[in-house]
């Protein structure tokens, strides 16, 4: 995957520059997401697609996804059947 840096050149009414370079994006390694921003941002992401999901599925995903290592696929994929059919109200 490539990651590309991002400039921004802000000019204010009062005739001053203000420039910023962002050189790695949010979430990439070198600047990365703590545990609780990329949960805010699992649950954002889930709960305003196309088949949203409650915060209470949302969250038992998450902590399926964070502890793969101890977890089976199976749970995963329980989880992932089951939230389709509890959707958000």
């Amino acid at each position: 995957m490539r990651f590309e840096a991002g400039n921004l050149e802000l000019k204010l009414r009062d005739g001053q520059t203000l420039a910023s370079e962002a050189r790695y994006g949010f979430g990439h390694p070198a600047n990365p997401m703590t545990q609780d921003q990329l949960r805010s941002k699992f649950i954002n992401c889930a709960q305003n697609s196309r088949a949203p999901m409650s915060i209470a599925v949302c969250d038992q995903i998450f902590e399926t996804i964070m502890n793969l290592e101890s977890k089976s696929a199976l749970d995963l994929t329980s989880l992932l059947v089951a939230g389709g059919s509890q959707r958000a109200r």
